[in-house]
């Protein structure tokens, strides 16, 4: 098991390894000796002319004392980011075992603009006697001298004495450059060398990020998109960094350069800060850390959008000061995962390892604190190629480990649903007794009401038989229709058949929850009928008076029930008779519109609250308005019942000048 001192000793020494390879090559500015052997890298043999302002033309460094002005410097030039324009100096020497055929190569790849003159005449001081190149990733790489991914100068060097070689730099990226001269052999063999290597890294990310996207699409989880997301911009990044777009589109690729690296490198910030948040959970278990890395996403994104508006390269300096913090954050997570023997938490701390050691290298040198040289430049690659197999191995125990959790879940939650199947089971059964009890508890309930509702009627009938019998003995000893007693005699008699009817439908209308019988239909024609009801009514309430309207109806009919529609129609005038003041009239307006025979019943009383007009039709409900007057709340719940038993609608309003309008509507007989 490796232990914390291990672990740390393994940190520093890759820390203090690149370095130390950088800086072993002696800066003496002696000319480089071109012996056909082998490459040959310019570290140690570089002089450099910092132009602030840009303002130094080629024939301005020859001319003066500007070639005075120039520097030594240890082992390739890094400057990290700055806005100046720098000038780098070097001379070659060709051997005399040598055919003066070389390649120089420079890079990196993601410089904006590099402008070289290679010295192929006799006199270093003139114009004449320099042969220019253009090279940066915002030039076609149509113009470049070579067809080749990396700015590569084919060389000619005809005599053995010294040639001078000037290159001017000026970038929004990390302010770096280094060069090896090359023999035809040696450069075409690390052409190839490098075309492997690279098409294996690609190829690599390319298959790590499918796979991550099948986990995704497979777990439904988000996390194995995001790592995806974040392995695709590394190849993104990598792809535009080693010119692999140049090659595929020459004449355009320099239009997405920038977008291809800046823009890959500051969406792996954001995409890995999206991953950590949901591998670790920070939202739920470490809220400043969640913050945090909220934040880092923000300024990846900010970043990348800068990249248009020519800001990128103070945004990137940012980011990778704070991406520092992050790294090494990121690396104490992992290790606490492997601390509390969480599954696959030695894979998650190597891979944290691999890659923030090759990223804090390689932001070190990015930001100009390590020194340009093969290690500190492909560090990130080496160290992202480890971080996604280690990821990847990790990412597939984490899913095996789910499959296995959802196994055991199933199984578990198949137990439980046959345990809960037989609870329910029995609860079912304890509930079908409880329904029987209750329904067998409801029938002799309704038994009851039966008999006490026939006992009620009985009772009812017997007493005004008695009554409407006597009052026609009455009536046949009067000494007939001009008695004093006749008219009062005659209102009791329509009084009795008015109960009677009212008796016979109340209790026959629905009983006890029962299924009512249906209406016995025939045609009724309705303004007679209307008048018949106004007569009736008339003669109930004598000192009482009805405005009745029968506005263009003709002898319209209606298909009804002719006791069933008379107690609904004289409920509602008994109500506004009841609701309005004694010498109000209560007006009655009967219409015909769209198929419909329309009653509208309106009086001039107290009116009902607008929260009120549904309500009232409840059964036993009466309104706030109604305690001085006698009811039970049963007349408009009848009314309802009776108007939807002949296919009808009864609805309530307020009136314009207050009272109430009820309003009957009616399908007209066809």
């Amino acid at each position: 098991m490796v232990s914390h001192k291990q672990i740390f000793y393994l940190i520093l020494l890759c820390f203090l390894n690149a370095p130390c390879a950088a800086l072993a090559v002696s800066p003496s500015p002696t000319p480089l000796l071109l012996s056909g052997a082998g490459l040959l890298p310019l570290a140690g043999h570089l002089e450099i002319l910092c132009d602030p302002k840009g303002a130094l033309a080629f024939g301005d460094v020859l001319k003066g004392d500007n070639g005075a002005r120039f520097k030594p410097i240890p082992g390739f030039l890094n400057r990290g980011y700055t806005s100046e324009t720098t000038w780098v100096r070097f001379s070659l020497r060709r051997s005399p075992q040598s055919d003066g055929r070389f390649f120089l190569r420079l890079s990196p790849l993601y410089l904006d603009h590099v402008a070289a003159w290679v010295q192929t005449g006799p006199d270093s001081a003139s114009l004449s006697s320099y042969t220019g190149y253009q090279f940066g990733d915002h030039h076609p790489a149509t113009k470049r001298p070579m067809r080749h991914s990396h700015f590569v100068i084919p060389m000619n060097l005809g005599d053995e004495g010294e040639h001078l070689v000037y290159i001017q730099l000026r970038t929004t990226s990390s302010h770096s450059l280094m060069g090896w001269v090359y023999p035809p052999e040696s450069f075409f063999s690390w052409s190839q060398q490098r075309s492997l290597l690279y098409g294996g890294f690609i190829g690599v990310t390319l298959f790590i990020s499918f796979i991550n996207i099948i986990y995704a699409l497979r777990l439904k989880e988000m996390m194995y998109c995001y790592y995806a997301f974040f392995v695709l911009a590394i190849c993104g990044t990598e792809a535009g960094a080693e010119g692999l777009l140049g090659l595929v589109w020459p004449s355009g690729a320099h239009l997405l350069s920038d977008y291809l690296v800046g823009g890959g490198a500051a969406l792996q910030y954001s995409t890995f800060c999206l991953f950590i948040i949901r591998l670790f959970d920070t939202g739920a278990t470490m809220p400043k850390a969640h913050r945090f890395f909220q934040f880092i996403f923000l300024f990846g994104i900010a970043t990348f959008l800068a990249i248009p508006l020519g800001q990128y390269g103070r945004m990137a300096s940012h980011l990778m000061q704070a991406g520092l913090v992050m790294v090494c954050f990121v690396t104490w997570l992992g290790f606490r995962l492997y601390r509390r023997g969480v599954p696959a938490g030695a894979l998650f701390l190597a891979s944290f390892l691999a890659s923030n050691i090759g990223a804090v290298v390689a932001i070190l040198r990015l930001l100009g604190l390590l020194p340009a040289n093969t290690v500190t430049t492909y560090s990130f690659q080496i160290g992202a190629l480890f971080h996604m197999v280690f990821m990847t191995l990790a990412l597939t125990e984490r899913v095996r480990e789910a499959e296995e959790n959802a196994v055991a879940a199933s199984r578990e939650a198949a137990q439980k649903a046959v345990v809960l199947a037989g609870e329910m089971t029995r609860e079912l059964v304890e509930n079908q007794k409880e329904l029987e009890e209750a329904l067998e508890a409801k029938l002799q309930a309704l038994e009851g009401q039966r008999r006490f509702v026939e006992m009620v009627s009985h009772e009812y009938r017997n007493p005004l038989a008695i009554l409407r019998t006597n009052v026609d003995l009455v009536e046949m000893k009067a000494c007939g229709p001009h008695c004093a007693v006749y008219p009062n005699l005659w209102k009791m008699k329509r009084a009795l058949a008015r109960l009677v009817e009212v008796v016979d439908i109340s209790l026959g209308c629905e009983p006890l929850g029962e299924t009512a019988p249906a209406p016995d239909l025939q045609e009724v024609g309705l303004p007679g009928f209307m008048e018949r009801i106004v007569e009736e009514t008339m003669g109930l309430w004598g000192d009482r008076r009805v405005d009745l309207e029968c506005s263009g109806i003709g002898g319209a009919c209606v298909m009804a029930d002719p006791a069933l529609l008379k107690t609904a129609f004289v409920n509602l005038i008994d109500n506004a008779f009841k609701y309005s003041a004694p010498d109000e009239p209560v007006s009655i307006r009967v219409v015909a519109e769209k198929g419909e025979a329309a009653v509208a019943i309106r009086d001039n009383g107290r009116g009902i609250a607008e929260e009120e007009l549904e309500s009232v039709f409840e059964n036993y409900y009466r309104g706030m308005g109604s305690g001085d007057t006698t009811g039970a709340g049963i007349g408009l719940y009848l009314v309802r019942r009776i108007v939807g038993q002949h296919g009808g609608r009864v609805s309530l309003a307020r009136g314009d000048a207050g009272g109430a309008v009820a309003t009957v509507r009616l399908p007209l007989s066809q």
